[in-house]
């Protein structure tokens, strides 16, 4: 078997569109390039810009003068299509021709007869200084987004660190809600937001007023994973919140950048929700502790009044039942050591009372001081825990 001469086929540099109304013209510029790039022929101004709308070449060589369209129309025509280079080839050797050349966008210029030579280092140049000038377009694009998407990055951080200062201080489940609609708007969506808390459910929707439809939507992606993207919705779902961002493209950076603000926005919420419930919570029992302490200091400063009446009665029946007794011994007509005898009965017995009612004062003190403290604990304000 013979074996096969494999032959390199040398890489063109680029695609050169010639156009020149003259056929030897042509014919000669074709053959002078034709090695180093790929050729492709007009025959007017007309033709060139026909073969530029289709495919566009790396340089045009434009002759100046051709009938319809000349030369100099041609390249400001084609300049509003393309930065294509442009290099004249014409007989015009005048400066004042030249000027008019590079005022149409024309990027350089031969004089005809044109110097094989010079036509390839200049159509070279041209080709690699266009691509050149590409690259670094699409690097400063490429570096300008970069920049753009860095000072989104920041402006979203502000945000998101904002949104935690004011979310620790949130008294209110509505409220926190609000701050997740009202910081998804500063990032550049707008959206719905569900808060679960104590067996309780709090919805904001995008619309106002929230209608059932969107409710039972709402409660029907919060069950569907943490991210769920569905068209234009995006759903963040924590165990305590959902947050449901309308009109978010389906794939693109803004998406994406999208999404993971509104994670960091919902992890951040559900952790506020909880110290809301707490805060809420102990509110609630504060003010269960308040209506305790008030109720207490009604009962004790009751009880010690109740206390002094009673003390104060026995007082009185004991004086009464002292003169009863002198009444009744000088009615039974009784001698002095009967009376005697039955006096002393009765007094040690009113000693003994009297020295009851002594340690019924210390108790109306220890009420008194009772109802001291509980003033000083409450003192008519509001025990605040948070």
């Amino acid at each position: 078997m013979d074996a096969k001469i494999k032959i390199d086929t040398p890489v063109k540099e680029g695609c050169i569109l010639i156009v020149d109304d003259v056929p030897a013209t042509r014919a000669l510029l074709k053959g002078l390039l034709q090695k180093q790039f790929d050729v492709v022929l007009a025959t007017s101004g007309e033709d060139a810009l026909e073969q530029c709308e289709s495919a566009m070449p790396d340089l045009v060589l434009l002759d100046m003068e051709m009938p319809g369209i000349g030369g100099l129309e041609t390249c400001r025509v084609l300049r509003e299509m393309s930065d294509i280079p442009v290099i004249f080839v014409t007989a015009h050797d005048s400066l004042d021709q030249h000027i008019l050349a590079y005022d149409a966008g024309g990027t350089d210029v031969c004089v005809k007869p044109v110097s094989a030579e010079l036509l390839l280092r200049k159509s070279r140049l041209a080709i690699v200084q266009n691509r050149i000038k590409h690259h670094l377009d699409k690097e400063n694009s490429s570096l300008q987004a970069m920049a753009k998407s860095y000072l989104s990055s920041l402006e979203d951080s502000d945000l998101l660190l904002d949104f935690t200062r004011k979310g620790i201080a949130c008294r209110s489940h509505e409220a926190l809600a609000q701050l997740i609609a009202d910081t998804a708007a500063g990032l550049g969506v707008r959206c719905a937001v569900a808060i679960r808390h104590n067996g309780h459910e709090t919805i904001l929707g995008a619309q106002r007023p929230t209608s059932e439809l969107e409710r039972s939507m709402i409660r029907q992606l919060s069950t569907m994973g943490r991210f769920v993207q569905y068209k234009s919705r995006l759903a963040v779902n924590y165990p305590a919140i959902t947050i449901v961002a309308c009109d978010v493209p389906e794939d693109s950076s803004l998406a994406e950048r999208i999404r993971d603000n509104l994670g960091v926005l919902a992890g951040t919420a559900e952790a506020f929700s909880e110290n809301v419930s707490m805060r809420l919570e102990s509110a609630s029992r504060a003010e269960q502790m308040q209506v305790a302490l008030g109720n207490a200091v009604t009962t004790v400063d009751n009880l010690r009044v109740s206390h002094r009446q009673m003390v104060a009665d026995i007082r009185m029946l004991l004086q009464q039942l002292s003169e009863d007794v002198e009444h009744t011994l000088s009615w039974l007509a009784a001698d002095r050591s009967q009376e005697k005898e039955i006096n002393d009965k009765v007094y040690l017995q009113i000693e003994r009372i009297l020295r009851c009612l002594l340690n019924g004062t210390q108790l109306d003190e220890g009420f008194t001081s009772v109802i001291d403290s509980l003033r000083g604990n409450s003192g008519g304000h509001d025990v605040e825990l948070f």
